[in-house]
């Protein structure tokens, strides 16, 4: 026992914990009584030339991004076209950027890098927004309605895809398993149906009016906001 040892990552990973929960890098066992065996559990390490993208609310509205080490902060939509942005998704695929902006009524668009913004679907009390990039479509939801649409990415094909008795928040699409999740937000539940509109089923109930939703297909998780904080 007292001897130190040291996980050292691959390039690209980073050392995240011990498998007993541990965090300390290099770690020292003291007073061991008996065989302790312990396995190093890495993640991919950040890029730090990645961007980070969002939309700036109150104040001077605006669509931005920033390198997700904190440097580089930029406007990318002139402010006149921003709008009163709630919302956005990403899609590096399709190199766009989707926000619903209540002010303007509206669901815009912008690429990637920056430049002026386009209107997909004009429409009041938009909140939530998803892009599905395989299929080039947008989802979004008109909150006090309780509705959620769908339409291509050009704004063509638009169509109601549901409709709820309670208002609609945040939506999230996944893809690969062919689901899309959505807030009820007046009814406290976070739900799930297939992609194209069927087979609703609520999966998380006695939320403080859930408000956005991301999900991660690959680590199986969800994550919300609400009035009680961020959940998962």
């Amino acid at each position: 026992s007292g001897t130190a040892i040291i996980a050292v990552p691959n390039s690209g990973f980073a050392f995240n914990r011990w498998s007993d929960g541990r965090s300390d890098n290099p770690r020292t066992d003291l007073n061991v009584q008996n065989n302790v065996s312990v396995v190093a559990e890495f993640v991919v390490a950040p890029n730090t030339s990645s961007w980070l993208y969002f939309a700036t609310y109150g104040g001077t509205p605006a669509i931005e991004r920033v390198r997700v080490n904190g440097t580089g902060r930029q406007s990318l939509v002139p402010s006149a076209q921003v709008g009163t942005p709630v919302q956005l998704a990403v899609s590096r695929g399709r190199d766009v950027i989707v926000w619903a902006d209540r002010g303007m009524g509206r669901i815009a668009k912008a690429p990637l890098a920056g430049g002026n913004a386009t209107t997909i679907a004009n429409m009041g009390d938009v909140h939530g927004v998803a892009i599905a990039s395989q299929a080039n479509q947008v989802f979004w939801s008109q909150f006090t309605a309780g509705d959620v649409f769908r339409a291509n990415l050009d704004g063509s094909s638009q169509a109601m895809l549901f409709s709820e008795s309670s208002s609609i928040a945040g939506v999230a699409v996944d893809e690969s398993n062919g689901f899309i999740y959505y807030c009820r937000y007046t009814a406290g539940e976070i739900a799930r149906r297939n992609l194209d509109g069927t087979n609703p089923v609520v999966l998380v109930g006695g939320q403080t009016f859930p408000s956005d939703i991301q999900v991660d297909p690959v680590a199986g998780i969800m994550v919300w906001g609400s009035g009680a904080g961020v959940r998962t």
